[in-house]
């Protein structure tokens, strides 16, 4: 499946989502996962360089879990 497809995919599950309160929590347990992946892995990196990071690692994987989301939404409209 190609990229339009795979976002046209992931935006009905979010749109089935947002009707239906048992799956709602469904999808919001693996957003969950994937930015406690994204936390463990920004801290992990600052740890392995010795820096401290500039905001709470948290709140560093809430912005590049959004960015993800958003680039993929952006990718097949504006391509470059």
């Amino acid at each position: 499946m190609h990229l339009i497809g795979w976002l046209s995919l992931r935006t009905e599950l979010i749109l089935s989502a947002l009707r239906t309160p048992s799956f709602r929590d469904q999808l919001a347990d693996r957003e969950r996962i994937a930015r406690d992946a994204h936390t463990a892995s920004i801290t992990a990196t600052f740890d392995a360089l010795g820096v401290t990071p500039p905001a709470d690692p948290a709140f560093l994987a809430l912005i590049v879990h959004t960015l993800e989301a958003d680039r993929a939404h952006g990718r097949p409209l504006l391509p470059n």
